[in-house]
């Protein structure tokens, strides 16, 4: 039996949060589906409270934020279409960046011992997103501590 474009979308709800920008690419994947329909269909849901942005945005940050800095989290958000002023909001309730850089660069190393180490726990914790500054400031201080 196939299923309506609407019946869809709720499907895709029912198992996470979506932004309005990636449900419309997912919803158009499907071969009945109409640029114009789809975007109804989003504006519905929107008006609804079934798909919120900033609901999203906090989810994201929720899930990404033992993993990774504020700089990547920020990429992926921006990457599928949330706006710079729902990102703000998204972040504050947010752990500080500097304790969650610690936490993951405990998870993989122990205190560089010479400027090899530090440059390779470095250029890892700031891929991963953390701010360079935070990285720099968590390294010296491991640094002098040890």
């Amino acid at each position: 039996m196939a299923r309506s474009l609407r019946e869809k979308a709720l499907f895709l709800l029912s198992r996470r949060e979506y932004a309005p920008k990636e449900l419309f690419a997912r919803l158009m994947r499907y071969e009945e589906a109409e640029e114009s329909s789809v975007l109804k269909l989003i504006e519905e849901l929107v008006q609804l409270n079934y798909l919120n942005e900033l609901r999203y945005a906090q989810s994201r940050v929720r899930e990404q934020q033992a993993r990774f800095g504020n700089r990547k989290i920020v990429a992926m958000l921006k990457e599928k279409g949330v706006k710079d002023s729902i990102i703000e909001q998204a972040f504050l309730e947010i752990e500080e960046e500097s304790k969650r850089c610690f936490a993951v660069w405990q998870k993989k190393f122990t205190a560089p011992n010479n400027a090899q180490e530090f440059a390779k726990q470095g250029r890892f914790l700031c891929s991963r997103g953390f701010a360079p500054n935070v990285v720099t400031k968590l390294l010296k201080t491991l640094q002098n501590y040890c």
